[in-house]
């Protein structure tokens, strides 16, 4: 499975920043894609980390359980343990081969077998429910990318006040930028409204997707990745989003994050050509 999803994306910085029609709108166009390839692209190296986590964690567990069973361990215990840990060396191997040879798929005394790296890393999500650091990887993933479509929202929507000031009737009051809020996604639509009214929003601006990821950030950012009320209500009002009970930390795991990650991929491509065909409509 390849987290990189950098094919998943159907453009890349420059080409699709060559599809927008407004000049002002591609140098934000660019950094914005950078910033979502970059998270997208740590999931690549953390296939490797978490399936070896996941491996250590296991051949620990085994490995203490044989060492207080030892007066009645068999040949089948025994097997399990040697297993764990062959299996465990392997994945070390795939982490070490990854970063040292990227790309690279022949290497001499390579000790993979053939089918060993797609077995390795096609049950990595299965043991990535575990590890401060994994979590912290996972959350900064929520956070990273957030961050990202924030950024571009606000810098879209300044643009098009910019435009909308300059090409609008006398009678219709200028709106100052800075007097716009972006600080949360309700804010952020209130601006919006302002701006393109009397048109309605850009319809990406309203997605669900929006709302998942900007809960989830909300939780990890302000209130250290735990459960509060606030989060319990968003819960029921977005299924999809991880659970857990009052006071509990919020969990995340590998096919989660990378489907709330990528489900605003396409709400930020579609809110790009949105703003961009309402300010040529405007000039």
């Amino acid at each position: 499975m390849n987290f990189s999803s950098a094919s998943q994306l159907h453009w890349t910085s420059k080409s699709f920043a060559d599809t927008v029609k407004t000049q002002a709108l591609r140098p934000l166009i660019l950094a914005y894609v950078a910033n979502v390839h970059r998270s997208l692209f740590s999931h690549e190296l953390l296939d490797c980390v978490m399936h070896s986590t996941g491996l250590h964690e296991r051949a620990r567990y085994r490995v203490r359980m044989q060492t207080l069973a030892r007066p009645f361990i068999n040949s089948d215990d025994l097997q399990v343990v040697k297993d764990s840990l062959r299996a465990m060396a392997k994945a070390e191997w795939l982490t070490f081969r990854t970063l040292a040879f990227p790309g690279e798929r022949d290497i001499p005394g390579d000790p993979l077998e053939p089918g060993d790296r797609e077995d390795i890393l096609g049950s990595v999500i299965a043991y990535a429910d575990g590890g401060a650091a994994l979590q912290a990887t996972l959350e900064n993933q929520v956070t990273n990318t957030w961050t990202a479509v924030e950024s571009l929202y606000r810098r879209l929507c300044r643009e098009a006040c910019h435009v909308r000031d300059l090409h609008s009737v006398p009678s219709i009051k200028p709106i100052d930028p800075d007097a716009l809020r972006f600080a949360s996604l309700p804010s952020a639509r209130k601006s919006y409204r302002q701006v393109f009214g009397p048109d309605p929003i850009p319809a990406a601006m309203s997605d669900q997707a929006l709302d998942i990821l900007s809960s989830l950030r909300h939780a990890l950012e302000h209130n250290a990745g735990y459960c509060d009320l606030e989060y319990l209500n968003r819960v029921d009002s977005y299924p999809a989003l991880p659970k857990a009970k009052m006071g509990d930390k919020i969990l995340l795991d590998g096919p989660a994050t990378l489907a709330f990650v990528q489900a605003v991929i396409p709400v930020a491509e579609g809110l790009i050509h949105q703003v961009d065909d309402w300010i040529q409509s405007r000039l």
